[in-house]
């Protein structure tokens, strides 16, 4: 019989563990490494947060405010609208209610017109904020308006003068003309240039600029949006701008009354008393 011892032989011939096999080097490797792995995870993580934080987010240049202005040297008390208006005694009473003894009229009184389609006349005023939006400033370039125009409107003339001057506007368009870009006004009233090549408008992020925006027509209804070029990132982008995402609206006013369907008058416009309060008249023959 054989003598040799199996088990013995197998201690005998097994390979010694090397020292990073063995279980208190795995423990304390496990204990050193988790939490640097942790920390290079939260590391990426938040880096991918970061960057993407940092990206340029939304238009570079934001619109704060595009509000439709009235401007009593410009437009006074005057409203045209498409329709022929025929108010009953207790329309035009309420209304006289709003009026008061100013070209320019009270804020309810202008809320009455443009709620039953009163368009400006002659003159669309706008008034405009602008936000810069990115890291590196950003340059306003060119401003155009976005017109279409058909013939002014006919239906009912709402006719009450100023007596004082016109007022000027930093950046004017003739939407009388093909594809109006932004202008500027002389000393004499004339728009001339190009408002953009004049003016150099940057902004930083959070820098904000008011312009006063005047859209003008003499022979047309127009509606019409404003469309801004926008230099960032070295890239030009464009930015629409419009009446609560609709075009804005104007109108021509034909001097001659009897282009009207039916005409509403007060102050200068009804003399010998010019009384504050409106009343209908008839466009065939009325004479100011």
């Amino acid at each position: 019989m054989s003598n040799s011892n199996p088990t013995g032989n197998s201690k005998k011939n097994r390979t010694p563990d090397r020292w990073w096999q063995r279980p208190a080097f795995k423990w304390i490797a496990t204990a050193i490494i988790t939490p640097i792995l942790v920390g290079v995870g939260a590391w990426s993580i938040q880096k991918g947060i970061n960057s993407y934080g940092n990206r340029p987010r939304g238009n570079p240049v934001t619109v704060e405010l595009a509000r439709v202005q009235r401007s009593e040297g410009e437009q006074a008390g005057d409203w045209v609208f498409r329709q022929p208006m025929q108010l009953t005694d207790a329309e035009l009473s309420a209304l006289n209610q709003m009026h008061k003894q100013s070209a320019t009229p009270t804020d309810a009184e202008e809320a009455w017109f443009r709620r039953n389609g009163g368009v400006d006349p002659n003159v669309s005023i706008i008034k405009l904020v602008l936000r810069g939006n990115r890291s590196d400033p950003v340059r306003v370039v060119d401003m155009t308006a976005l017109a279409q125009c058909t013939e002014p409107l006919t239906g009912t003339l709402f006719l009450d003068p100023t007596a004082g001057a016109e007022e000027s506007t930093r950046v004017e368009f003739d939407l009388d003309t093909p594809s109006p870009h932004a202008k500027f006004v002389t000393d004499d009233g004339t728009m001339q240039g190009d408002y953009f090549r004049e003016n150099s408008i940057s902004l930083k992020r959070g820098e904000t600029i008011a312009l006063e925006i005047a859209a003008r027509t003499v022979r047309h209804y127009c509606s019409f949006t404003l469309k801004m070029d926008v230099v960032a990132d070295s890239k030009t982008s464009s930015v629409h701008i419009g009446d609560q995402r609709r075009p804005y609206v104007v109108s021509a006013v034909n001097p001659d009354p009897k282009a009207y369907k039916e005409l509403y008058i007060a102050g200068l416009a009804d003399p010998p008393d010019y009384p504050i309060r409106w009343r209908q008249a008839d466009p065939r023959t009325y004479h100011s």
